[in-house]
């Protein structure tokens, strides 16, 4: 569908320079700018929105030396509301803004979107990737690539890789990191169930005559239920409140490194600690009321 070229992979751009200039640029500002080597089509093939003036031109022989395409936070950065049609130069190669970009990560998530200019290749040895946008049958699109490649370079072999790809690797340590801590969950939810239905079978049974004398003196099925939860509710309590704060801090540290992330709010880790009592206390709760209506005479006759 499109075909263009960058130096650097998409994924990640990182080439700065500090050698930059602008029309109306004071004395005082000193920024850093990340550059981008590209070819024809850069923006149509990575379906990159110019929001202001155009994109590169073949055409127009002159955007090959001295045009310039700058994203919305460069345009912050210089200060300027308009800068298309200014002068511009980064490492001595001079020209004009002709355009501005919507703003995009070519970057990890970890880092801001730092000011970025793309510039039309003036050497074609600077270009390191060649971008194809495919469309259809993936598979006969790469296949006809790789017959062109071959025609063309018959002793290069082609290599090529998804740009989806190159963001599962960037995340790699994340996605291994969920699921990680969803399987250790998992299985921590069930061994702290199973040894509540274990403490519950024993505590049930070591107070079987206790409840059969309340019983006897009157007690309620409801008030044996409110004695027998009340120990694993105070236990549960306390757990609770240990946990989330120590929870909501390891995840909150974890989030710093993102320099775009969630905010978090600790009632939903409460939340999570509230549903969690309702499993703990319902996983309990059939031994529990099972305790609670048993025969009185059963359990107190042999003493």
């Amino acid at each position: 569908l499109s075909v263009s070229a960058l130096n650097r992979r998409p994924s990640y751009i990182g080439d700065y320079s500090r050698d930059v200039f602008w029309q109306g640029k004071r004395p005082d500002q000193e920024t850093t700018f990340i550059f981008g080597v590209v070819e024809h089509d850069f923006f149509e093939t990575m379906e990159i929105e110019v929001i202001n003036g155009r994109s590169f031109s073949k055409a127009i022989s002159g955007d090959r030396t001295g045009a310039f395409i700058v994203n919305e936070e460069a345009v912050r950065q210089m200060g300027i509301e308009n800068p298309v049609g200014l002068d511009f130069s980064i490492m001595s190669i001079e020209g004009e803004i002709i355009g501005v970009m919507k703003d995009f990560h070519f970057q990890p998530l970890y880092e801001e979107i730092k000011p970025l200019v793309v510039f039309l290749s003036p050497n074609p040895y600077w270009m390191g990737n060649i971008l194809v946008r495919v469309g259809g049958d993936i598979d006969s699109a790469i296949e006809y690539i790789d017959k062109v490649w071959k025609n063309m370079f018959p002793d290069y072999s082609l290599d090529y890789s998804y740009l989806s790809e190159d963001f599962q690797r960037i995340y790699r340590n994340e996605s291994r990191l969920s699921t990680l801590l969803k399987n250790f969950t998992f299985l921590s939810v069930i061994l702290a169930t199973l040894g509540l239905l274990g403490l519950a079978s024993y505590t049930a049974e070591r107070r079987t005559k206790e409840i059969g004398i309340r019983k006897v003196l009157g007690a309620s099925v409801t008030g044996i239920l409110t004695l027998l939860y009340r120990d694993y509710l105070n236990l549960l309590i306390i757990s609770i409140l240990i946990t989330v704060p120590i929870a909501y801090k390891a995840a909150d540290s974890w989030l710093q490194k993102f320099a775009y992330r969630i905010e978090l709010n600790m009632e939903l880790f409460f939340l999570t600690g509230f549903i969690m009592m309702l499993v703990s206390l319902s996983a309990v709760g059939f031994l529990a009321l099972r305790a609670a209506s048993s025969d009185p005479v059963k359990t107190l006759k042999y003493e």
